[in-house]
């Protein structure tokens, strides 16, 4: 069973349980997703979730990036996902064992990261897939 960790917005809570029901149906073993997080709890859960997303992100085979639309945004990438992104591309640098990165959908290209995300597809470091 393939190991996955999927990252996204966590203000988008219905498409991050779509993913996560996607993926629990396709019979992957979902290590930790952009679960939603209630507001008045979000200063004092989101420092340990965080955490444990980047311990889940070692153990992962899949990271599968759900940049879905946002603030009238395609394929909107946050600060947060940025980095959650950086950090599986940085492991994949020093690591034998490779994890297998999947962008959604293409960024708009107003979207503060879309050079960035546009040189490491280009180079081969993640790719772009509705389907795994």
């Amino acid at each position: 069973m393939k190991k996955i960790t999927i990252s996204g917005s966590a203000s988008l809570r219905k498409e991050a349980e779509d993913w996560f029901n996607y993926f629990k149906k396709n019979n992957f073993e979902i290590l930790d997703w952009a679960r939603p997080i209630k507001k008045e709890d979000f200063e004092k859960e989101y420092p340990s979730i965080y955490k444990n997303f980047y311990k889940n992100l070692e153990k992962t085979d899949i990271h599968f990036i759900a940049n879905e639309d946002k603030k009238n945004k395609i394929g909107y990438i946050g600060v947060g996902v940025f980095t959650e992104l950086a950090f599986s591309i940085g492991r994949n640098f020093s690591r034998k064992n490779k994890i297998k990165i999947i962008l959604l959908k293409e960024p708009s290209k107003d979207n503060i990261f879309y050079e960035d995300i546009m040189f490491w597809i280009k180079n081969g470091w993640l790719e772009i897939s509705d389907k795994i």
